[in-house]
């Protein structure tokens, strides 16, 4: 009978063994934290939207700007707001049922994390996609710009203020 031939391998040592098994289970833990930490932030970010058409639907355009990023404050003002949310409101009524179609996040040094969210958002009215963005300043996403698109919105009633040059 033939030798039995070399192997081929070298054979593991157990301390191999155990030093990838726990780097597995770090990355397995790693991973369940990763994904946990998603679900916490799309529930607040969902109710963070939730509020702003909460708002939206009341007609409580003064708590959407005192809810705003300062950014949007500055730039924007209480008055331009105001006839932002009426014009939305007057045009598509109030948001109804939001599906949510896109999520970027940028951040650098000076402005620090923004969160844009676009939805396709059915309102009493008709539907239309309507972009969010977001300043997370401190744990909370503040208001930073909204926009929404949609065939339901009547153009020549855009107040003038709202007109882009």
């Amino acid at each position: 009978m033939p030798p039995a031939p070399a192997p081929l391998l070298k054979p593991i040592s157990p301390w191999v063994w155990i030093g990838a098994a726990s780097i597995l289970v770090f990355l397995a833990v790693l991973g369940v934290r990763v994904v946990a930490n998603m679900r916490h932030q799309t529930a607040v970010i969902s109710g963070v939207v939730a509020t702003l058409h909460a708002s939206m639907t009341k007609g409580d355009d003064v708590a959407i700007f005192n809810n705003a990023d300062p950014a949007y404050q500055q730039q924007v003002g209480l008055q331009k707001s105001a006839h932002l949310f009426d014009y939305v409101r007057n045009s598509l009524g109030a948001p109804r049922s939001p599906h949510l179609i896109g999520t970027y996040i940028s951040a650098d040094s000076k402005t620090g994390q923004v969160l844009t969210l676009e939805y396709q958002t059915s309102f009493d009215k008709g539907a239309g996609t309507e972009t969010i963005k977001f300043h997370k300043v401190d744990g909370r996403y503040l208001l930073l710009a909204y926009t929404v698109q949609s065939t339901k919105m009547n153009q020549s009633q855009i107040p003038a203020d709202l007109k882009s040059d």
